[in-house]
């Protein structure tokens, strides 16, 4: 973020959130992979103590969820976006509200499914593949994703879709959908969660190209004490990295503009000033940091995450190194 010192990418609406309210400088994501680091938000709990250890893990009917309390204490609690808290079962229903949505806590989900959806199955397994085909561009999309995960060689090609229809820009469009058709007669809390930035790094190409050859600070070195690569990354040149981090910042620059977009709604409509903004990621990414790509390891680059609260009451333009973790570990933790 250009708040956090990035000056080499453009973040104008997440500097925004920052100057209203805190940036937190050491928020930590406990387990940083998907499905962990989201069961852990969503019920305040270490995810190795509920045994949310993989991407095989389950969010469990009994675990208690603070989408729950928040609906049980009269909130409408709404999803737009990637929940990932029952990634085994990828069918999301054609219109993101299956039946274990609810049970969650969520009382207006319209949860969409991630990429690799359409690595696994040939046919849509939620709204935006549904979508997709409609417009006659599933079949174009699904090869795309399939090849590039494919080849990791192929992660930094941009993407064939226009930027409108491409998959975090749907994900932006229905959550301004959602601020249009939720009631004012009672409070709300929207779960807007982005699929990205996320490998293959494939922005929509007008954003790819507002980073084309530029120069982004180099990984950190393969230490010594560590001299074995990630058996899953590709190759590990300058050039190859460069470019990674081009591609990473294009779509974070997208996911911004999004934001933005949302942000733009809510003061036009007078909902800013008395909603509470928070921003984070569920783990970080290497993008050849040590010789290794993704996440999953608990080395500073992946497990660092972004952490930015906003709202009434809260000082704004102001930094803390205070020491965050994802989720609470308040009283939650000990039940």
């Amino acid at each position: 973020m250009g708040c956090a010192g990035a000056d080499f990418l453009n973040t104008p609406n997440l500097d925004r959130i920052a100057s209203r309210g805190i940036r937190f400088n050491n928020c930590y994501s406990n387990s940083p992979l998907c499905v962990p680091a989201r069961i852990g938000l969503a019920t305040g709990m270490h995810p190795r103590r509920i045994g949310a250890v993989d991407n095989s893990s389950y969010l469990r009917p009994e675990q208690i969820t603070y989408y729950q309390r928040m609906r049980d204490d009269g909130y409408r609690v709404g999803a737009v976006g990637k929940l990932d808290l029952a990634k085994p079962d990828s069918f999301n229903g054609r219109n993101g509200d299956r039946p274990c949505v609810y049970q969650w806590g969520f009382t207006h989900p319209v949860e969409i499914e991630g990429k690799e959806h359409s690595l696994h199955h040939p046919h849509p397994h939620g709204p935006y593949g549904f979508w997709l085909q409609e417009q006659g561009m599933w079949g174009k999309y699904r090869e795309f994703v399939v090849e590039n995960w494919k080849e990791p060689d192929r992660w930094i090609t941009p993407s064939p879709l226009p930027t409108d229809t491409f998959l975090d820009s749907y994900q932006g469009m229905k959550a301004l959908e959602w601020l249009d058709n939720v009631r004012e007669d009672y409070p709300w809390h929207l779960f807007l969660s982005f699929s990205g930035p996320h490998q293959p790094h494939d922005p929509p190409l007008e954003f790819a190209d507002r980073y084309k050859g530029k120069a982004l600070p180099p990984a950190v070195p393969i230490p010594e004490w560590d001299p074995r690569p990630n058996p899953e990354d590709p190759k590990l040149n300058h050039e190859f990295i460069q470019q990674c981090r081009r591609m990473y910042c294009a779509y974070i620059e997208l996911i911004d503009h999004w934001i933005g977009r949302v942000l733009d709604k809510m003061e036009a409509e007078g909902r800013l000033e008395n909603t509470y903004v928070f921003f984070s990621a569920d783990h970080g990414e290497m993008l050849g940091d040590l010789g290794r790509f993704k996440k999953k390891v608990l080395y500073e680059p992946s497990a660092h995450v972004p952490l930015l609260v906003a709202g009434p009451g809260v000082p704004r333009g102001e930094v803390s190194n205070a020491l965050v973790e994802l989720q609470s570990s308040g009283s939650g933790y000990y039940v």
